[in-house]
């Protein structure tokens, strides 16, 4: 039933008459073939509503595609701002579910928000209008549509936990490194250009770099971070506000990059919930309540260098005030207490001696200590580390030639992807090459016909040669580089790099990570003047 609408009392006060149309996604998906909700259908219905009743100053406001349980829509929240500041005098919709789908929040924008601004409120097809009617039945009928919206919900939350649980995507996002299969859509396919970015971001990562150290390596070299890359590769999600500063990362970017699981070519759904209906907010569910598929597209990360970000992860190394992570860093423990052993740096002698001592251990002021100092300096358990390895690694037999065979499969698989690269790069210099010789040719064309002078002409041409010498060196560069990756190897220096490994004159924070597991320190035993120290072993050989 419709209302009749009365003469506007508003008419000539100069106030607007807000004809509010919304439309959700929703409403589209769950009412195929029907054009009722349509706003085309909405502003006419308004619009005949508006012009019967005499209503004038009518201004539309239009959200198209947003759900109603969600009140940040943005003509909802001009027409709020226009409420707030007294320049509407009355609210037309076409039904009340189109003002929202919360009972709560649109009762009370209709009951208390709208009378104290001096707003009148019409539902055409409602028959509610808060200047002439009775609006007993309003209650209910906001009521309903929240719980239209409820079960809408419940039915989407159904069919998005469906398509999870048989490993296909449920949005519309993809992880950077990646992007969507042209024949299949929820299947990843690997972009080279991102992917060199999440591989150097593991790399140094596991070399020991801060992440604060990371984002200053992205940043000089001119990396774009993941949001920008997506706005310039039309990726969603994607906002023209990343351009602001495209070269800028932050840790919690980078942080989410060295998790994800997808890098070793796994597929996890079903990461997020959404808490209610009425708020859209998200929280990341427990790794129990995920789906995880494993080797369903190209990994970018190989198994070991997953695991060795993931261990350095758990452990939350930290910079030093120096900007540095310390080489044994989350290794070493204290054999006691089980405490882990913290470094320090004497300043008191010239050659600033590093040691690492229990960080249950507290000195003087601080009251008894729980343990004692198990005091070792940094050159000492070099030294031990380093004659320990070698040891080790002569108990293994055939060790050389696995690991010769392992640098061998690294490298060819490096080379694989920087002719990828290269081959890329040589593409757009040619084409870019072949448009500046158009564009030459063109414009020698346009000073004949006498369209530009010749000093245009010869300011351009000049441009267009000085990129072209550009283009042409970087060109030469690239093609030498393709010749040297498709190079035979040589057996004898992948030997040499072998016995570097397998004899190292000192240790990298990645080394040490990829050999070992633990370093427990015991405090010496002064009786004796002997101290036992445990190194526990990976026994997995080094990627390179």
């Amino acid at each position: 039933m419709m209302i009749k609408s009365d003469l506007n009392e508003n008419s000539s006060s100069g106030l607007i008459t807000a004809l509010y149309c919304r439309l959700s996604s929703e409403d589209k998906n769950l009412s195929p073939g029907t054009d009722s909700n349509s706003i085309t259908n909405q502003k006419q219905m308004l619009k005949a509503f508006a012009d019967a009743g005499q209503f004038d100053q009518c201004r539309y406001y239009i959200d198209d595609g947003w759900s109603g349980t969600n009140f940040n829509r943005p003509a909802y929240q001009s027409l709020m701002n226009d409420i707030e500041h007294k320049r509407v005098g009355t609210v037309i919709v076409k039904d009340l579910s189109r003002l929202g789908r919360n009972y709560l929040k649109v009762g009370e924008l209709i009951e208390i928000v709208f009378p104290s601004k001096g707003v009148r409120f019409i539902a055409v097809n409602d028959n509610v209008d808060t200047a002439s009617t009775e609006n007993e039945l309003m209650v209910f009928k906001n009521l309903f549509n929240d719980w239209y919206a409820r079960d809408t919900s419940k039915k989407i939350k159904a069919v998005k936990y469906a398509k999870a649980a048989k490993g296909e995507r449920t949005n519309g996002s993809y992880p950077y490194g990646y992007r969507p299969s042209p024949g299949c859509r929820s299947r990843l396919i690997v972009d080279e250009e991102a992917a060199a970015a999440v591989r150097l971001i593991f790399r140094e990562y596991n070399n020991g770099a801060s992440l604060a150290g990371i984002i200053r390596l992205l940043g000089s070299r001119r990396i774009l971070s993941p949001s920008a890359y997506r706005y310039l590769n039309h990726m969603p999600p994607c906002s023209s506000k990343a351009m602001q500063a495209p070269y800028t990362w932050n840790s919690k970017t980078l942080y989410d990059i060295l998790s994800r699981r997808e890098y070793l070519g796994d597929t996890v759904t079903h990461k997020y919930s959404v808490v209610s209906y009425k708020t859209h907010q998200s929280i990341k569910l427990p790794a129990g309540d995920q789906f995880i598929f494993e080797h369903t597209h190209e990994p970018i990360i190989d198994r070991s260098t997953w695991d060795a970000a993931q261990r350095r992860l758990q452990v939350r190394t930290r910079p030093t005030r120096l900007g540095t992570v310390d080489l044994y860093s989350g290794l070493v423990y204290c054999g006691d207490c089980g405490k882990k052993m913290t470094v320090y740096r004497s300043a008191r002698t010239s050659s600033h001696k590093e040691c690492y001592m229990c960080s249950g251990y507290k000195q003087g002021k601080y009251g008894p200590s729980p343990c004692t100092a198990h005091y070792i300096r940094k050159d000492i358990l070099d030294s031990i580390i380093l004659f320990s390895l070698s040891e080790e690694f002569n108990r293994t037999p055939g060790i050389k030639n696995k690991l010769t065979a392992m640098l061998a499969e690294q490298k060819n698989l490096m080379n694989q992807r920087s002719l990828l690269l290269l081959d890329r790069e040589s593409e757009k210099l040619k084409s870019r090459c072949q448009e500046l010789d158009c564009l030459f040719k063109h414009l020698y064309e346009d000073m004949v016909t006498g369209s530009i002078t010749k000093a245009h002409y010869n300011r351009l041409s000049e441009d267009y040669e000085e990129e072209r010498t550009r283009l042409t060196s970087r060109l030469d560069a690239v093609e030498s580089q393709k010749r040297e990756a498709v190079k035979p190897y040589n057996d004898a220096s992948l030997s040499a790099l072998a016995d570097s490994c397998l004899k190292p004159a000192s240790l990298s924070y990645g080394q040490l990570r990829e050999y070992i597991d633990k370093i427990i320190i015991y405090e010496t035993d002064k009786a004796a003047m002997e101290r036992n120290i445990e190194i526990h072993y990976r026994f997995t050989l080094p990627a390179g």
